[in-house]
């Protein structure tokens, strides 16, 4: 059996503990923000597609409204 001195506990690794624990905690850490990206890009996208989506209608209807106007006459544009 081992005798346990002052001594003898100065003579042991104890960094490798604090080592493996700050890698563990780095790793998630670094998982945690990864998660984190994911979820704002995920956000991002689907904000952006709704964006996109209400141009569109707004493009839909400016196009519909230009086949109107293109049979008035300049007077009748003007009168608008």
């Amino acid at each position: 059996m081992e005798e346990t001195t002052p001594m003898s506990l100065l003579s042991r690794p104890i960094h490798s503990d604090f080592e493996n624990r700050d890698q563990i905690i780095m790793e998630e850490f670094q998982q945690e923000s990864l998660g984190c990206v994911r979820k704002n890009y995920q956000e991002l996208t689907s904000l952006n597609q709704w964006v996109v989506r209400d141009y569109r209608r707004l493009v839909d209807s400016v196009n519909a409204l230009e086949r109107r106007m293109q049979y008035l006459s300049d007077d009748q544009v003007r009168h608008l």
